[in-house]
This record gives structure tokens, C-alpha cells and sequence, in this order.
């Protein structure tokens, strides 16, 4: 799409007082934008506006936005890699949504920290719908919700070091295995939500092949052809004061 020659004065609207759109390619030449509003007080940035933030160097970022994927020319069919050590990112309670358009975030580095985010909208054709991590991430107050993975790991997969605390994840989904995490490192979760998440093979909310420890959690109507909530041998696992129930066909398996 391309727009020249036009002037754009004295527009209102939800989001994007003169110009929203949702093409992928959008090309603005000659025109005059003028005293436009918009009633969305938070706007929004998108991937490569965040992208931008954290290969700035900078080991804190903090957001004011939401974060969307807006059909940009830079695709992030594997999401935005996160790559340096030390990277803290606080949403300050704002949403990133891939919008279907990819995973969210690659996680690479050592000592990466996401909090008070709701992660939605990733969609993957391999693993980890919203996060593959291969490092050492931190998550705490965050909501993982409606991402999808062709394959393993409907909202995280992890094969590094995963630490949760106070994240709920809800209603992922996995073409294969693990709707929720597909766990191939260390994971530790504590006080954490994992609900209404889906499988079309093992396990509903975790599919553990690692070391997972769960602690003051809740896994709850979870459903998978068989480990509802968790499928894993015995051995590679220790939980301890949660409750795991309403799953489908049965709470636990492996």
C-alpha cells in the first residue's frame, strides 16, 4: 500500500488518530500528518521497535507500551532473539502479542529476566510457541496465554534454565507434545498457575524430560491423550504442596 501527495489533519480514532494499518507494507510519501488524535493513552510500539530496545546494549528496559506485531517489513517468524547477558524486561504490565505471526521471544543468554508481561499470540511452526529457551531465563508475574507450537512446547520449551515464580499459563496449545512447557533442562516453578492448556500427544501442561521441581502451584483442566497434567518418570521430578486436578484423562503419567 502506498499513500503520496495526501494530507491527514484533524482525525480522532481509538488507536491511530490518522493511519492504522495492518498491511505489511505500508509507504508514506509527501504527505502532511497534522493534529491527529488518538483515544488510546498507550499507543503501541512494535516488534522491531522492542528488538531495537534490547540489542540497544541497554541491561534495562522498561516498557510504556503495549507491544504488537503490526505487519512490519522485518518478520520474527522465530521471534526476537535475545542474546546478551544481563537483560532485564519489565512490561511494567503491558501485553506483547505476536498476532499469529511468530514466536516471541528466543532466549540464548545467560541471566534474562521478563516480569509483569502477558506473552500471547505466538504461533510457531516448530517449538515454543511463545518462548524457546536455550539459556538461563527468569520469569516472575507473568501471564503466558493463547500461543500455539506445530510441535512441542504450546507456550515454552525449554532446554536450558528456567525459573518461574507467579506466571500462569493458559490456554496454549501443542500440535504434539506439552501444551503448556516442553521441559528438556532445568525448570523451577514456584507459586504458578498452569491451567486449560491442550496436547494432542503427552502431557496437558508439562512434558518433562529433565529436572523439574513445582512448588505452591496450581495445574488444573489441562488435557493431552495421556499425562493430563504432567507427563514424566517419577525420578525426574519433585513436586510438592500443589494441587493437580481436573485434567484430562488423568492428572499425571510417564
Amino acid at each position: 500500500m502506498k499513500i503520496t501527495s495526501s494530507t491527514f489533519a484533524e482525525n480522532r480514532a481509538k488507536r491511530g488518530g490518522a493511519i492504522f494499518s495492518n498491511r505489511k507494507f505500508l509507504k508514506v510519501e509527501d504527505c502532511t500528518i497534522r493534529d491527529n488524535q488518538s483515544d488510546d493513552i498507550h499507543e503501541f510500539i512494535n516488534f522491531t521497535d522492542l528488538d531495537e530496545m534490547i540489542q540497544s546494549g541497554k541491561k534495562e528496559i522498561v516498557l510504556d507500551a503495549d507491544v504488537l506485531y503490526s505487519y512490519e517489513q522485518d518478520e520474527y517468524p522465530d521471534g526476537i532473539k535475545i542474546a546478551s547477558d544481563g537483560i532485564l524486561l519489565n512490561a511494567n504490565g503491558h501485553e506483547i502479542n505476536a498476532r499469529g505471526e511468530g514466536r516471541i521471544f528466543e532466549c540464548t543468554s545467560d541471566d534474562i529476566t521478563i516480569k509483569k508481561a502477558t506473552l500471547k499470540g505466538g504461533l510457531c511452526e516448530n517449538d515454543g510457541g511463545a518462548i524457546i529457551n536455550t539459556g538461563k531465563l527468569n520469569l516472575a508475574n507473568v501471564k503466558i496465554t493463547h500461543n500455539i507450537s506445530k510441535r512441542n512446547g504450546g507456550a515454552i520449551l525449554n532446554i536450558g534454565k528456567l525459573s518461574a515464580e507467579k506466571v500462569e499459563i493458559t490456554e496454549n496449545m501443542s500440535h504434539n507434545t506439552a501444551g503448556g512447557i516442553f521441559n528438556g533442562g532445568e525448570l523451577d516453578m514456584t507459586e504458578s498457575v498452569l491451567s486449560k492448556n491442550t496436547a494432542t500427544g503427552k502431557g496437558g501442561a508439562i512434558r518433562n524430560i529433565g529436572d523439574l521441581k513445582i512448588r505452591k502451584s496450581e495445574l488444573q483442566k489441562n488435557i493431552a491423550e495421556t499425562g493430563g497434567a504432567i507427563y514424566s518418570r517419577p525420578e525426574k521430578m519433585t513436586i510438592n504442596e500443589c494441587t493437580i486436578e481436573d485434567n484430562e484423562p488423568n492428572d499425571m503419567d510417564g
